[in-house]
C-alpha cells in the first residue's frame, strides 16, 4: 500500500486494525499520504499515536467489507480529512482471526 500511495497520489490510507501492527508496518515506509488507523479498541488507538504519519481514530467494529468502506468514507469525509473525488486506500483483515490483513481497496470518495 505504501508504494501504491506514491504511485497513485492517494489522499489518505485508512487501516482497520485490531492490534495496530498493520499501521506500524506501513508507517515505517513513511508514505506521503497520511495514515488513518481505525480501531474499536482504545488501547490500540493510544498505541498508534506514537507511529509516524499516523492519525488514530476510534470506530465501531465491522466484519463486512462494504461497511468498512462506507465507514472509512464517512469518517474521513466528515472529519475534513478528504474531499469528494479523492482516492483513498483502504486496508483491513477480513478473516475471522486477528492479525490477518488480506483486504486492500482503492476507493474514490463519493462513489458509493
Amino acid at each position: 500500500m505504501a508504494h501504491s500511495a506514491q504511485d497513485l497520489d492517494l489522499a489518505a490510507i485508512a487501516i482497520f486494525t485490531e492490534t495496530g501492527n498493520t499501521a506500524r508496518l506501513l508507517s515505517k515506509y513513511r508514505p506521503e499520504a497520511p495514515i488513518y488507523a481505525m480501531s474499536p479498541f482504545e488501547e490500540v488507538v493510544n498505541r498508534c499515536m506514537l507511529l509516524w504519519g499516523t492519525w488514530p481514530i476510534q470506530c465501531d467494529r465491522f466484519k463486512d467489507t462494504d461497511k468498512l468502506v462506507e465507514m472509512a468514507e464517512d469518517t474521513l469525509e466528515h472529519g475534513g480529512f478528504v474531499r469528494a473525488k479523492d482516492v483513498v486506500g483502504i486496508v483491513a483483515g477480513t478473516a475471522t482471526r486477528t492479525g490477518a490483513t488480506n483486504f486492500m481497496r482503492l476507493h474514490l470518495i463519493g462513489d458509493r
